[in-house]
């Protein structure tokens, strides 16, 4: 909590289980907060704990019943502003009216603009939201938007999958940047549908540009509402001679005519994430939905905004993949042996070489321990914990893995995760070290007293 002191962080109806991910990563309590309805259906929202100098976050996807959940943001947003809140930003998972950004024809309005505005005037001071329709819509705020994409976390879950020949169809031309995002995580061809819309809820698609035969095809989106868009391509490739059909969208917004339309799909599997609530019925009736979380990616980006931090870019992230691969080779070096880069095959001893070779330099050591050092405790224990291979190839520490670091010392992952964060606050050991290989050579034997009250 010491390091966390100004920030607060509180959850609306929409995103409460969501909220609750996001505190248990940074291992903090959920602001108290109470929302309820009067009679007539008015909105109540009420703060239960000081907040006057804080930084407030507030998480609240406003999806279906949009109207409802953008107005307790709003109200939200007015009791944090009386509350005399330092900075107030909005986590928007999903950002509703999204797609009214333009007008299409005569005398129509530019929602999305117009919400922006309300936020704006509420008293927010910033937004940070996730994978928006459209990029533009960052222009329509007189304040900072930090813009996030789930690509990452939808491409490792198909990483884990390892499927091979892979191509990635975009059921649209304006939906090729979500696409390129895909691709620069998870590799693979690039291809895209031309469709036509025949009506508000309906579109046709026409042909595939791309060659999608014996692949396993997958089909991305920002988001699915009626599902018209993904059915259509997913048939149209499945008709070219897809193998495999795989469905990845952000937002799951499933209007009652998508899940119908999915159930038919013969799809081999949709993936989508939390950033909307999922439904009960959703999940019985499509057996073949995946739903990933978001909460490491928005706790990552709370804690670097509350540290006035930048949002790391693309390439920010493939770099913390890379350190995320050296953190568990340090420890299997360090302990001589152990863990080894989830689906690397090889052993830590085998990946030394290249790890000496990427963070030969005490600079670029530097920069791997701080990255641990600001990681949350809990994440690098999870993290630790999905990095080991198991038998059975579960992310979780499973006997296989437990054998593997027992001989070393190491009781758990939470073991390793202790010794490699005292290794990041303990800046003599830095001094002492000339490069990797000089800190690498350390006995594990040497940092349990100072480790044990850690």
């Amino acid at each position: 909590m010491a390091k966390h002191g100004t920030l607060k962080i509180f959850g609306g109806t929409a995103s409460s289980a969501l909220t609750e991910k996001i505190c248990a990563y940074l291992e903090m309590k959920r602001g108290r907060a109470t929302v309820s309805r009067f009679p007539d259906d008015e909105t109540f929202v009420k703060i239960e704990e000081d907040v006057r100098g804080k930084d407030v976050f507030l998480v609240q996807a406003t999806c279906p019943p949009v109207n409802d959940n953008l107005m307790e943001l709003l109200i939200f947003i007015d009791c944090a502003r009386r509350a005399s809140a330092k900075r107030i930003t909005a986590v928007i998972p999903y950002y509703g009216y999204a797609r009214q950004d333009r007008k299409s024809e005569g005398r129509t309005p530019i929602t999305a603009k117009l919400v922006a505005n309300m936020l704006t005037k509420a008293g927010l001071n910033r937004v940070l939201t996730i994978n928006l329709h459209a990029d533009q819509i960052q222009g329509f705020f007189d304040i900072p938007v930090d813009h996030l994409t789930a690509a990452p976390v939808l491409a490792r879950h198909f990483l884990d999958r390892k499927l091979s020949n892979i191509v990635l169809l975009s059921p649209d031309v304006g939906n090729m940047k979500f696409g390129s995002d895909f691709a620069s995580c998870i590799g693979g061809e690039l291809a895209v549908i031309y469709k036509r819309r025949i009506s508000g809820d309906s579109t046709v698609a026409v042909n595939i540009v791309g060659n999608v035969k014996d692949k396993n095809v997958m089909v991305f989106d920002d988001m699915i509402t009626t599902a018209g868009t993904v059915c259509e391509a997913a048939k149209l490739a499945r008709r070219q001679g897809g193998r495999g059909i795989f469905v990845a969208a952000a937002h799951a917004v499933f209007a009652e005519a998508a899940i119908k339309r999915l159930a038919e799909a013969q799809l081999d599997e949709i993936v989508v994430t939390d950033t909307i609530p999922g439904r009960p019925d959703v999940a019985k009736t499509l057996p073949n939905l995946t739903v990933l979380s978001v909460a490491n990616l928005l706790t990552d980006a709370i804690l670097r905004i509350h540290q006035d931090r930048s949002i790391r870019t693309r390439r920010g992230r493939r770099r913390d993949h890379q350190f995320e691969r050296f953190a568990v080779v340090l420890i299997g070096v360090w302990c001589g042996g152990g863990p080894s880069p989830r689906g690397s095959g090889k052993s830590a001893t085998d990946c030394q070489p290249a790890c000496m070779a990427l963070l030969r330099t005490k600079s670029s050591t530097c920069r791997l321990l701080r990255w641990v050092g600001r990681k949350p405790r809990s994440f690098m224990t999870r993290f630790l914990a999905s990095a080991t291979d198991t038998e059975n190839g579960s992310a979780s520490i499973g006997t296989q893995a437990r054998a593997r670091w027992r001989p070393h010392g190491i009781r758990d992952a939470g073991t390793a995760t202790q010794s490699l964060s005292y290794l990041s606050h303990d800046r003599s050991l830095l001094d002492e070290s000339d490069s990797l290989d000089t800190l690498c050579q350390m006995p594990f034997g040497s940092v349990p007293n100072k480790n044990a009250g850690r």
